[in-house]
């Protein structure tokens, strides 16, 4: 699963976004394969999530909708055409299912985190080397500093794999 809090904004002022590579092991565990916080443009979060979707084999990927609603369908449209037509994804290649969630159908940030907390306390989540210290860092902050973007989408992919997306996906 691959999922995204994106910002809808890539100003100085504006909010990180997020990026999250997760896997579902045959040990019924979730894998984190890879993480991204980042200032970007929507169109070049949403085409990093396609082409980590291509790379990891992953058949959705999935953006929390709250700021800018069904505007992101369009937007995760465009930036798949671009991977096209820029040859950076072949043609032909099965374009990723695109799904929306929006937070607050299932509480607060605190809720949902603590949710994921769990779920690393029943040691069901395992970070895989690379870039698990961003991901590392970002959970550490979580609730204290933002961005909290990066823990949004890694709610989301968890969510998505360990309880086949509960959270009305």
């Amino acid at each position: 699963a691959v999922w995204c809090d994106p910002a809808v904004t890539s100003t100085d002022q504006s909010d990180c976004n997020g990026v999250q590579v997760d896997g579902l092991g045959v040990d019924g565990r979730v894998y984190r394969f890879f993480s991204w916080e980042q200032r970007a443009t929507p169109q070049q979060t949403i085409a990093l999530a396609y082409l980590k979707a291509i790379e990891y084999g992953a058949l959705t990927i999935g953006v929390e909708t709250d700021q800018g609603g069904d505007t992101w369908y369009s937007v995760a449209t465009l930036a798949w055409q671009n991977l096209v037509a820029q040859g950076r994804v072949p043609k032909g290649t099965r374009q990723p299912r695109f799904m929306g969630a929006r937070a607050g159908s299932v509480g607060s940030k605190a809720e949902r985190g603590n949710k994921m907390l769990s779920a690393y306390e029943r040691d069901t989540v395992r970070h895989v080397r690379g870039t698990h210290t961003v991901l590392t860092k970002a959970l550490n902050r979580f609730l204290i500093k933002k961005p909290y973007d990066l823990t949004d989408a890694a709610y989301w992919a968890w969510d998505d794999l360990a309880n086949g997306g509960s959270a009305g996906v």
